[in-house]
């Protein structure tokens, strides 16, 4: 499960800090890596972050079952991004992780301030 904050304006290119709290309901046996994506109007990643939940000071295998774990992430957003997503995957593998929806990803575009269906690029 994860919460997003709105962030502050992100419909232009440039940087964007993303607030998020994540929530797990079982005990993870793996450590998980987070990627945040800015996807083209294609699909393509046009740009990319992973890393470790709070720079590696939570592991998702240390979190208990409901703790909230807060995170923020410092985003770039290059021209012609039109969503942004975000997830987890296990880095040995590159297999994604399923989030409470039953997808392998969050589209974070709808919590961003200020992008309207003509401002995003």
């Amino acid at each position: 499960d994860v919460d997003v904050e709105r962030a502050p304006p992100a419909g232009l290119p440039g940087p964007a800090s993303l607030a998020l709290t994540w929530r797990t309901t079982t005990t993870l046996a793996r450590p998980l890596t987070v990627f945040v994506q800015a996807l083209d109007a294609d699909g393509s990643v046009i740009w990319q972050a992973d890393r470790q939940p709070q720079e590696g000071l939570a592991p998702t295998s240390t979190w208990l079952p409901l703790e909230a774990v807060a995170d923020v992430y410092e985003v770039e957003l290059p021209d012609g991004w039109t969503q942004l997503i975000v997830g987890l995957y296990d880095a040995g593998s590159g297999e994604r992780a399923a989030l409470a929806a039953g997808s392998d990803f969050l589209e974070l575009t709808p919590y961003l301030e200020d992008v309207s269906a003509t401002g995003r690029r």
